[in-house]
Parts: structure tokens; C-alpha cells; sequence
């Protein structure tokens, strides 16, 4: 019986691998299975560090994948969050980096909130710690980079 769900979770993982990112009914109806017992399969690979998970849900599932299919995300989640957060998930996608205290006050409580793509950076700038936000696809240097030419 062990053997079966190893080989289980390795035909899971490799599900995932070829066509996440995926709720876990869809891996559950791939294999014939139940939602729970493949969200337990799916959260034994997210603590093995196989595959990861959004804090974001889609009708309160999240969503499960594998590194080189972050991309994918935005574009599988952004309909699933409200007209507000939307729209500032789009405007830190379209600026790449965001100024905390010159967003207005919804976007500040959206991009707490979108932490699967709004990603913090902590700054002190004359002792005073100052918050900006970065796309999630986006590297440390050119967030640095950026982030320089704002405090400009």
C-alpha cells in the first residue's frame, strides 16, 4: 500500500510539473480521487519543497505549482480577486515597484493582501523604515535599481 502512494504522489508531482498551476479538484479528477486526499498528497510535496502554493484562492482552493510556472499565476488569479486589489495588482505589474505611503489607502490594504505578487521591501531612509512594493517577477537588483530613481 505504501508503495502505491509514493508512486501516487510521484504521478501527481509529475502532473503538476506538466500542467499546473492546478486546483486540487483538478489533480483529483485526473486521478480519480478524492479533493482531500489529494490536497494531502499535494501538501506533503509543498513541505518536501516540490511544489509550491498561492495564498491566493480560486473558490477557496489555492492553487498548486512549481517554480517555472510563477509566471502563470497572475493570469489565473486575477479574476478571482475583487475589482480593487485588481487593479492594484495591475498598477504594481504595470510600475513594477510601488511607493507604500504614496499608494492610496485601498492599495495598501490590496498589497498586503496579494503577497503571492506584491512582495515587501523594507527600507531606512533617515531613520524612519519606509515600505515599497515589488512585482514578484521581478529581481532584488532591479527592484534596487528602481527603488533608487524613486528616492530621487
Amino acid at each position: 500500500m505504501a508503495n502505491r502512494i509514493i508512486q501516487l504522489k510521484e504521478n501527481v508531482l509529475d502532473f503538476v510539473q506538466k500542467k499546473g498551476p492546478l486546483l486540487p479538484s483538478a489533480v483529483a479528477k485526473e486521478f480519480r480521487s478524492t479533493s482531500l486526499f489529494v490536497s494531502a498528497l499535494l501538501s506533503e510535496l509543498v513541505t518536501e519543497k516540490k511544489v509550491k502554493i498561492t495564498k491566493a484562492k480560486v473558490g477557496g482552493s489555492p492553487l498548486y505549482y512549481v517554480p517555472h510556472q510563477l509566471n502563470q499565476l497572475p493570469r489565473m488569479l486575477k479574476s478571482h480577486v475583487g475589482q480593487k486589489p485588481r487593479e492594484a495588482l495591475e498598477l504594481l505589474e504595470e510600475k513594477k515597484v510601488l511607493r507604500d505611503r504614496d499608494c492610496l489607502p485601498y492599495e495598501r490594504v490590496a498589497l498586503r493582501d496579494l503577497n503571492d505578487f506584491a512582495k515587501p521591501v523594507r527600507f531606512i531612509i533617515q531613520d524612519v523604515e519606509e515600505i515599497f512594493w515589488k512585482w514578484f517577477l521581478l529581481s532584488d537588483e532591479e527592484a534596487k535599481t528602481i527603488i533608487a530613481t524613486l528616492l530621487e
